[in-house]
């Protein structure tokens, strides 16, 4: 019989909490990011780590995680262990609404770390099947494309292009696996055409994208439309007002995400010396603006929004210049 509190369980691909049929298990105050928990005092959100891609488990302020255990306790382990090892290939962008676009399906891994990583007998299972070959391989900071029919892509491609055995990205969404050549879960995205994942409406000729290598892309805030038709296979998301060129790299999170009452705004990696934060609706109408001076590299700011009316909003951080710095999807109930 398990007794299971103030704990995080963070992107279980399968089931945050089990118990067979001779056991017995009771979870309270802790936190799944893809399960929801009967029992007290359990959350079913994002708990914005503050960077987990690279093993940073620390929270960010703001975090829904902050004083939600026991007696106002924060969830999750105190003080987390130092970690340097290499981060795990993920998965970065994802092809499924391909009925404008001359390349069809596709999803593409991205190498966070320093180090080359050997993806032979990795496994890309559950929407498709893929087994990478003998000598595969994807070097620090490359981008790696697999597709459905690797002949559309052009032979000027740069990137390398393998593709799949069997197997169609589901236009209503399903979940994609990632495994090592043990066998271990390397990564997992389980994504969706409804919010808080972009409507399906958005994505006819555009591809997922990931915001961002530091931000968790288990979630669906990690993740915009791309900006151009067709997506940015073998390189960097470029999307319409995510990261302006001239503007130093920021991770915006939102939460919660869908919200009533009031949300949440953490914006990490500033160097500006001020943010304006501003929200927006779909017909480009201002909602909300705000100026924020000397973030010290992470702001945090909570915004009411019990006035609201129901529907999708627009999140932007920019900088002195004006520049966008990030942009996140907003959905109010």
């Amino acid at each position: 019989n398990g007794i299971i509190t103030n704990c995080i369980v963070s992107n279980a691909a399968f089931d945050a909490f089990i118990a067979d049929s001779l056991s017995s298990i009771e979870v309270t105050y802790c936190m799944s990011g893809t399960d929801t928990l009967a029992g007290l005092g359990n959350l079913t959100a994002d708990p914005h780590f503050l960077n987990p891609t690279q093993y940073n488990f620390n929270l960010m302020p703001g975090s829904p995680a902050l004083g939600a255990g026991t007696g106002g306790s924060d969830l999750g382990a105190n003080p987390l262990p130092v970690y340097t090892g290499q981060p795990q290939v993920m998965l970065s962008e994802i092809m499924y609404k391909d009925s404008l676009v001359s390349t069809g399906e596709f999803l593409e891994l991205y190498n966070p770390g320093t180090q080359s990583v050997d993806l032979e007998g990795y496994t890309l299972f559950g929407a498709l099947d893929f087994v990478f070959p003998a000598g595969a391989s994807i070097a620090p900071g490359e981008y790696v494309v697999v597709a459905k029919d690797a002949g559309n892509f052009p032979p000027s491609a740069t990137y390398q292009i393998f593709e799949w055995t069997s197997g169609k990205l589901a236009d209503e969404g399903e979940k994609i696996l990632l495994l090592d050549e043990t066998g271990v879960l390397a990564d997992f995205v389980r994504y969706n055409n409804h919010a808080p994942w972009p409507e399906s409406n958005t994505m006819v000729g555009k591809s997922l994208e990931l915001v961002s290598g530091d931000l968790d892309n288990h979630f669906a805030s990690s993740w915009q439309p791309s900006g151009p038709w067709g997506g940015t296979p073998g390189g960097p998301s470029n999307s319409v007002g995510t990261h302006s060129p001239l503007a130093v790299s920021a991770d915006l999170a939102v939460f919660p995400n869908p919200a009533h009452d009031f949300v949440q705004i953490a914006l990490k990696n500033v160097q500006s010396e001020s943010v304006l934060i501003q929200v927006r609706d779909l017909n480009g109408r201002l909602i909300y603006t705000e100026n924020v001076n000397n973030p010290g590299g992470i702001l945090n700011k909570r915004v009411e929004t019990s006035r609201l009316q129901a529907g999708i909003y627009l999140v932007q951080a920019l900088d002195q210049e004006g520049n966008v710095l990030a942009v996140e999807r907003l959905v109010i109930e």
